[in-house]
């Protein structure tokens, strides 16, 4: 997943909803991101590298590019938020799955405020490819 989209997504959200960390408990509020798929782009490019030129030559922050949770810790970043943080994966339901969530948590009084939505990169070759044989 891509923070630029993910985070200019939230961004227009939060402006919708007049949104502001000065006039909002951080404690209160928090993020649930679905995502059905780790950055593969990135990953296709680390094995690349690692085969190409040697394993020692990968990115030491690999890992935390290709994270499934990477984009909602990001965006608890971004804005400072204290609240739950929680992503999701299940599949094409992933983004109504964190939708699902984060009304559960504000129904059980855990946060005001979530942040939810989907959000995956799945235009790259590895998916392209694997649906096309799927499909």
């Amino acid at each position: 997943m891509t923070n630029a989209f993910l985070f200019s997504a939230a961004e227009e959200a939060l402006k919708s909803a007049n949104w502001t960390s000065k006039t909002s408990d951080l404690a209160r509020t928090g993020v649930s991101i679905g995502s059905m798929n780790s950055n593969l782009v990135r990953m296709t490019e680390s094995i690349s590298t690692g085969v190409t030129k040697g394993f020692d030559h990968i990115n030491r922050l690999t890992m935390l590019n290709v994270l499934t949770n990477m984009g909602t810790a990001n965006l608890s970043v971004k804005y400072g938020l204290k609240g739950p943080s929680i992503t999701t994966s299940t599949a094409c339901a992933t983004g109504s799955s964190a939708i699902g969530e984060a009304y559960r948590i504000i129904q059980l009084d855990e946060a005001d405020i979530m942040i939810a939505g989907g959000s995956d990169e799945v235009v790259n070759p590895v998916c392209i490819h694997a649906a096309i044989k799927y499909f």
